[in-house]
């Protein structure tokens, strides 16, 4: 993280010290119960044999337990960052950050295809905003030749509707000669790549990536999200994000299911050799590789299908052969982009697989007016 910001956080910080204002999280849960918000004592209760797991507030007030601080401590340490702080969910972690972290005085220059929350929190802060031109680096390194002050790059990954990948090292090998904060969101990184680490993790870049946001709901299969951090973002997230302060916490039974199906997650690596050569075959077997929108071989994968009554009608005839597929129309992706979006799991089998690929196949040659009566 730049010197400016540095010193931006650490004045803010210093004055709600001196105020008597600085807040911090602190475990509480020993004393007789005057403050939680856990009015019919519900979450005290054992509610069908899952023992006592409600929160009870914020994590400011009652909210905060020691499995919170463990699992944070555990998930820093794991990923190579200083610190991190948990979020009820990816979209309170995106929203959080950027609007606490950002504000009036700051550039922040965006993939034009980042996620909705992230457009949120730019929104939210307030601060002066270009999207630059998907993965395209020349454009970026045009944007930040043309802006002054305080700049944030923020990019995914790996980007949820074409399934390709962030170009990681060439924005790396920009800050040498640029000083920007940079943030990445690891959504659909985190448990697939870098032996479940992310991205981040597999090239190493945790002393470059000032930000880096986990979320569970996708490959963990759970909810929440954690923000890695130093130790000097994570207390300013603490003293100043809405999104944190004014939320009930992950509830203690929450977290320790988040940090089971983390080392879960972990076991299970071995399956993704398996799964991404099922992926191999789905990409070397469709009839029209034009129509895929990316050279990426990540999990998600996309077959162009433009026009929202033909994406529609491909997504039916999938549907009615058995196979959950959905259309991904417009205005979410650009006119003339919508698409099928597959996305592969380790329980798919290479048969589904196959059929998924012949049943594509079978409807491109309809389109294209050629009756195929095998399938």
């Amino acid at each position: 993280m730049n010197q400016k910001t540095k010193e931006k956080y650490l004045t803010i910080l210093k004055k709600r010290k001196d105020q008597n204002a600085l807040r911090s999280l602190k475990q509480l849960n020993h004393l007789i119960d005057f403050s939680s918000n856990d009015y019919l004592s519900i979450a005290r209760m054992d509610i069908h044999g899952v023992g006592h797991g409600g929160s009870g507030g914020s994590r400011l007030l009652s909210g905060n337990h020691p499995i919170h601080e463990s699992f944070e401590k555990y998930i820093a340490t794991q990923h190579g960052y200083p610190a991190s702080l948990l979020f009820n969910s990816g979209y309170m972690a995106n929203t959080g950050v950027i609007s606490t972290l950002c504000g009036e005085d700051d550039v922040i220059l965006y993939d034009e295809l980042i996620h909705a929350s992230i457009k949120e929190g730019i929104r939210l802060s307030g601060a002066e905003a270009y999207p630059f031109k998907h993965n395209d680096i020349e454009h970026l390194k045009i944007r930040l030749n043309s802006v002054k002050g305080n700049v944030w790059v923020l990019v995914e990954s790996v980007y949820s509707m074409d399934g390709d990948f962030a170009p990681l090292q060439d924005i790396a090998f920009l800050q040498k000669n640029h000083d920007f904060n940079w943030m990445v969101d690891e959504a659909h990184g985190v448990g697939v790549f870098g032996k479940g680490k992310g991205l981040v993790a597999e090239l190493n870049l945790q002393n470059q990536v000032d930000v880096c946001v986990l979320t569970f709901g996708k490959a963990l299969g759970s909810s929440g999200a954690i923000v890695l951090s130093s130790d000097l973002v994570i207390s300013y997230l603490i003293n100043l994000s809405k999104q944190l302060i004014y939320t009930t916490s992950l509830s203690p039974k929450e977290v320790d299911r988040l940090w089971k199906a983390y080392l879960l997650m972990l076991e299970r690596q071995p399956e993704l050799i398996e799964l991404n050569e099922k992926v191999k075959w789905f990409r070397g077997h469709i009839s029209e590789p034009n129509r895929l929108i990316s050279e990426s071989n990540s999990l998600i994968q996309a077959v162009l299908f433009p026009g929202n009554d033909t994406v529609t009608k491909v997504a039916q005839f999938l549907q009615e052969k058995g196979l959950d597929v959905r259309p991904i129309m417009s205005p979410t992706v650009r006119k003339g982009r919508e698409r099928i979006r597959v996305c592969f799991h380790t329980h798919n089998t290479l048969e589904e697989v196959q059929l998924l690929t012949n049943l594509i196949n079978s409807f491109l040659e309809t389109e294209r007016g050629v009756v195929i009566s095998k399938l």
